[in-house]
């Protein structure tokens, strides 16, 4: 089903490329890019398969390796999601500290309107 629904870059090039009317440049990009697309997936499955033997004894061998390997990775994920979570509110944070509370509940306040019966 992936294979039916086109990418949308490709679509964007091909849209730009009949507005210009170089309909021929954007076929040849969007053919180039489905080789591509094709090689790159074509080496992921050809390597997978030459070297699925060697993992599968690698995990029999050392059973603990893949529980620290996955632990690891989800650490180092959790903290650059938290480092960008954190810079991301130091950055807001610098950006609003010239405003004092009551400036921001002046500006704050006509963007809610709570009516009361």
């Amino acid at each position: 089903m992936a294979g039916l629904i086109p990418c949308p870059l490709t679509l964007f090039v091909m849209t730009f490329a009949m507005i210009h009317q170089v309909v021929v440049t954007g076929i040849l990009f969007a053919v180039s890019m489905m080789i591509g697309v094709g090689v790159t997936l074509s080496a992921v499955a050809l390597l997978s398969v030459a070297f699925r033997e060697q993992l599968a004894r690698l995990l029999r061998t050392r059973p603990r390796l893949l529980a620290v390997t996955s632990k690891t990775i989800e650490a180092a994920a959790g903290a650059r999601w938290l480092s960008m979570k954190s810079s991301s509110k130091s950055a807001s944070h610098k950006r609003g500290a010239a405003r004092t509370g009551a400036a921001d509940a002046e500006r704050l306040s006509g963007c809610w309107s709570i009516e009361v019966p």
